[in-house]
């Protein structure tokens, strides 16, 4: 059994098409040590009334409240270009090595990836500080529509963790529709 630990590497890439119409994928150069994820929260409906002792808040299928995620830079130079425009829709993958540990194989240390492909909207900049001998810690932050987990054990076959397109009506986990109950009254 391979227990993941850490995260031992990451990259991030900016997809788009190049002027042949080919799909590109351009690594960005100077983001920071660590980026949040967004959180992945569905929208609560208040139940109360007759018979319940009180009240309880029930998850509303298909519906999720705005996710964001803060990407930090070093420098608020170079690659940011690319990513700072608001209102502008950006479309990342974060690729990462997921460093574990193999039970069964002595405890051997492992390799494995994760990937997340995020499309969104910027919604800030912040240009960071000026401090002699510092990094400026400027950001920016993206309002995902769209957020895809995978994992891999050979860096080629993806399998999907979980995937939301706001847009699509997409909710699945482990590659199972979450919403294909609501799905079929509408």
């Amino acid at each position: 059994m391979n227990i993941p630990e850490i995260i031992n590497n990451y990259n991030v890439y900016s997809n788009g098409k190049g002027a042949d119409g080919k799909a590109t994928s351009e690594k960005i150069v100077g983001i920071g040590d660590e980026i949040s994820m967004p959180e992945i929260a569905s929208r609560t409906y208040t139940v109360s009334g007759a018979g319940i002792m009180g009240d309880f808040d029930e998850s509303v299928l298909s519906q999720f409240e705005a996710m964001n995620m803060e990407i930090p830079f070093r420098i608020f130079y170079g690659d940011i270009k690319k990513v700072i425009i608001v209102g502008k829709t950006i479309d990342l993958t974060i690729r990462g090595a997921v460093q574990g540990i193999d039970t069964g194989a002595n405890g051997e240390t492992t390799a494995c990836g994760i990937k997340i492909d995020v499309k969104g909207k910027v919604v800030k900049v912040s240009p960071g500080k000026f401090k002699q001998g510092e990094s400026m810690g400027c950001a920016i932050t993206v309002n995902p529509f769209y957020f895809k987990a995978s994992e891999t054990a050979d860096a080629k076959n993806f399998k999907e963790i979980v995937e939301i397109d706001v847009f699509n009506e997409v909710y699945e986990v482990d590659g199972a529709d979450m919403l294909a109950d609501i799905k079929k009254f509408t």
